[in-house]
């Protein structure tokens, strides 16, 4: 998997193709995914970490608004 530098923040991301949209999205290679599984256990419930799970790195950048609408910059082709 070749990560490439987030033009934001630095930080390593991957591109994937979106299958509805067919657009490209920054994933965070190394964000980790927990999913609430229901139930409840003495006040506290349990997650259970999804090894096949992404996350996509506008939630996590700091600087992703200046990825927004028409300010959006398309990744790099280089590399």
């Amino acid at each position: 998997m070749k990560t490439t530098p987030c033009q934001g923040c630095g930080k390593p991301i991957v591109f994937a193709k979106n299958s509805e949209t067919g657009k490209l999205i920054p994933l965070d290679p190394k964000a980790l995914v927990y999913h609430y599984n229901g139930g409840d256990l003495d006040g506290e419930f349990e997650v259970h970490r999804l090894t096949s799970a992404w996350v996509s790195h506008f939630a996590t950048c700091p600087n992703a608004s200046q990825f927004s609408g028409k300010n959006r910059k398309a990744p790099s082709k280089e590399g």
